[in-house]
């Protein structure tokens, strides 16, 4: 006769009657599993992601590295451009040209004639 415990079974937050087990022996609630989130793990401008037995910190859009630093702290804009935050960019971040003569992504010269 084997008796062990299985904990940190996750099937979902209430006991509806379709995730019911067919049979139950011998079994009782009480092992809750801890959130690791619930203490703010992660650095600002991250989000807190709960895993199987841990967790995983996602910088937000905009944000790189273990501690979730600035991109616009490289200072990844040319031509004196100016980065700011964008949530819409797939980047998170867009360079502002400082003059008429530079445009586009990469902040490029453009050909006068």
């Amino acid at each position: 006769m084997y008796i062990t415990s299985l904990q940190d079974v996750w099937v979902g937050s209430s006991k509806n009657t379709w995730l019911r087990p067919t049979y139950e022996d011998n079994v009782r609630d009480g092992c809750v599993a801890t959130d690791p989130c619930t203490s703010r793990p992660c650095p600002p401008n991250a989000r807190c992601i709960n895993t199987w037995q841990g967790y995983e910190c996602q910088c937000d859009s905009g944000y790189y590295g273990n501690d979730c630093s600035n991109v616009c702290d490289l200072n990844p804009c040319s031509n004196n451009a100016t980065c700011t935050h964008d949530l819409h960019s797939q980047k998170g971040y867009r360079c502002e040209c400082s003059s008429y003569a530079f445009s586009g992504e990469i902040i490029r010269r453009e050909n006068f004639k």
